[in-house]
């Protein structure tokens, strides 16, 4: 029945995919705006559905690049996150130093990588990702990343430091 419903086993992972995508549409909606609740309110999220994650290493498995399951509506979902991060650093929220592309690039790393590898995070940490301990010292260690981003952060950032020097240079 499900080469009747689906053609092939491709389709039938489209499905399982489109679907997946469709329930957690409301998460960005409801994401917090404040760099120090997002990566937790994330975390927390996908620590409770790791098989979305075992759904996205399988679609980076199995399809090419060139072919992204909805593509057009995802790419449209990120850049409503780039745009939420945008405007957090616009109203001094979040550090300007970082391209908002790369913030959500890299929040979408220090996420999901725990997760997607936990045999590594266990060999790094000695915890299971479902270890309640695991979980908590890494949503602190999230809480202390995103205090790290904050626009206050960007003053004696390692950037603006090395920025500094470059230009005292050109200037002589």
């Amino acid at each position: 029945m499900l080469y009747h419903y689906f053609g092939n086993k491709k389709e039938l992972f489209r499905a399982v995919l489109e679907h997946k995508m469709a329930d957690r549409a409301p998460w960005l909606t409801a994401a917090p705006e404040d760099p120090m609740e997002i990566m937790p309110y994330w975390f927390d999220l996908i620590c409770n559905d790791t098989d979305w994650i075992r759904l996205l290493e399988w679609e980076a498995l199995q399809e090419p690049v060139t072919k992204i399951v909805n593509e057009s509506k995802r790419r449209k979902t990120l850049e409503k996150w780039v745009d939420r991060i945008a405007a957090g650093q616009a109203a001094g929220k979040i550090s300007k130093v970082f391209d908002p592309r790369h913030v959500v690039l890299s929040i979408s790393a220090m996420i999901v990588f725990p997760l997607a590898f936990p045999q590594l995070t266990k060999l790094l940490t000695g915890l299971s990702i479902a270890d309640p301990e695991f979980q908590r010292d890494h949503l602190e260690f999230l809480s202390q990343f995103a205090a790290a981003i904050r626009s206050q952060a960007s003053i004696n950032h390692p950037l603006n430091l090395w920025k500094k020097p470059l230009s005292a240079k050109a200037e002589k």
